[in-house]
C-alpha cells in the first residue's frame, strides 16, 4: 500500500526528479484511508489518500490539500 500511495503522489505532482524516499512520506494508513506528504526544502503539499481493492489489485487516489 506504501508504494502504491507514493507512486500516486508522485503521478498527482507531474514533478520530474522527485525522490520517493526523500520526498513522499505516507502517514496514518487506515483500512482505506490515509495521508501523505510531498516535502522538498520549503515546499510541502499534503494529499489525501484514498485506497480501493478490486479482485487482488488496490488502486489508491490521491488527491491534493493544499
Amino acid at each position: 500500500m506504501i508504494w502504491t500511495a507514493k507512486e500516486s503522489i508522485y503521478k498527482a505532482l507531474g514533478i520530474k526528479g522527485v525522490s520517493f524516499s526523500d520526498n513522499i512520506i505516507i502517514k496514518n494508513i487506515n483500512k482505506n484511508k490515509g495521508h501523505g506528504y510531498y516535502i522538498n526544502g520549503k515546499e510541502k503539499y499534503k494529499f489525501d489518500l484514498k485506497f480501493f481493492s478490486i479482485e487482488e489489485y488496490i488502486l489508491c487516489y490521491a488527491q491534493s490539500n493544499n
